[in-house]
């Protein structure tokens, strides 16, 4: 989906649910591959942030991001 950028479909709620899934799978106990999910959620965030996908961050974005830090 993500391959069409701008892709109508992808709203930055759905970013933020993937964001939020990332950072919900880090924190998995028993989890043997942390560090996979918080950069895939990284990632994802910078992608927001850099705007290469016509799709911006908004509050909630930088809540679930601040709590993942947190964490």
């Amino acid at each position: 989906m993500r391959e069409k950028i701008g892709n109508p479909v992808l709203e930055t709620r759905v970013y933020n649910a993937f964001l939020e899934a990332y950072i919900t799978m880090a924190q998995t106990p028993g989890e043997k591959d942390r560090h996979h999910w918080i950069e895939n959620a990284w990632d994802l965030y910078d992608v927001l942030e850099s705007g290469s996908e016509k799709h911006e961050p908004n509050t909630s974005t930088y809540a679930i991001m601040l709590l993942a830090w947190h964490r």
